[in-house]
């Protein structure tokens, strides 16, 4: 079930300021929305394999980190190395 980050009765916020910045960041929230769909797929793929929970142990690379350097490792194809 997808929360949704419903905008407040008009009525609600009085001051014009204050509205403009909770328009502000519930734009923010919608848009932060699919990015964290993609982290948890990205996660879901990193626990599947083996070299993910050493990658964990090492000092400042996290979960995240460890799934999206599995996944930097594992293309065939970066455009990085092209010469």
């Amino acid at each position: 079930m997808a929360r949704g980050f419903a905008m407040p009765s008009p009525r609600k916020i009085t001051e014009p300021g204050v509205r403009r910045r909770a328009e502000f960041y519930y734009q923010h929230l919608d848009a932060l929305r699919p990015v964290r769909q993609q982290v948890r797929e990205l996660l879901a793929e990193g626990n599947k394999h083996p070299a993910w929970k050493r990658l964990c142990q090492i000092p400042a690379i996290g979960p995240t980190r460890a799934a999206v350097l599995l996944n930097i490792l594992q293309t065939e194809f970066c455009p990085l190395f092209r010469h």
